[in-house]
């Protein structure tokens, strides 16, 4: 009698998918931090200021955990052997975590989670974010339907 092999998934194509999406998230978070950066100081007029901006001013200073949380995700699909099924779940977990309200209202995802009533550009990617997830938590491919995850 012969046991089936059980195969890895591998999860970089849905690990590059969740970067993508958060990539969106990011430039979405980035716009409208941008429209109200402008409405209070001069008009950004170069994408050299605006990344200026983006590492020295406060006002975008709460975009800085989810530009690091992207490295961290490419960072892992770039090396040479595939991400495990572990760490696949550990990524979707931090971004689970990261996305929610905390009791801190300056934190992330508390800004993060205000902005998706009131904003359609962050509410739009929020669902791409979310398929994104989906995917990445999506069936293992085993030895058959049924089969319980590596």
């Amino acid at each position: 009698m012969t046991t089936p092999m059980i195969t890895q998934r591998e999860l970089r194509p849905q690990l590059r998918a969740l970067s993508r999406a958060l990539q969106d998230v990011h430039r979405s978070l980035i716009d409208f931090s941008r429209e109200r950066y402008e409405l209070v100081n001069d008009v950004v007029r170069t994408r050299t200021e605006l990344l200026g901006l983006l590492l020295t001013d406060e006002a975008f200073a709460w975009l800085g955990p989810l530009s690091k949380l992207i490295a961290q995700i490419d960072e892992r699909v770039a090396r040479d052997e595939s991400p495990t099924e572990a760490e696949a779940e550990e990524i979707r977990r931090l971004v689970e975590t990261f996305m929610n309200a905390s009791a801190d209202v300056n934190a992330f995802g508390s800004r993060y989670i205000a902005l998706l009533a009131s904003e359609p550009r962050v509410a739009m990617n929020h669902g791409e974010l979310r398929a994104a997830l989906g995917a990445l938590a999506g069936p293992p491919a085993t030895g058959g339907p049924g089969s319980p995850r590596p």
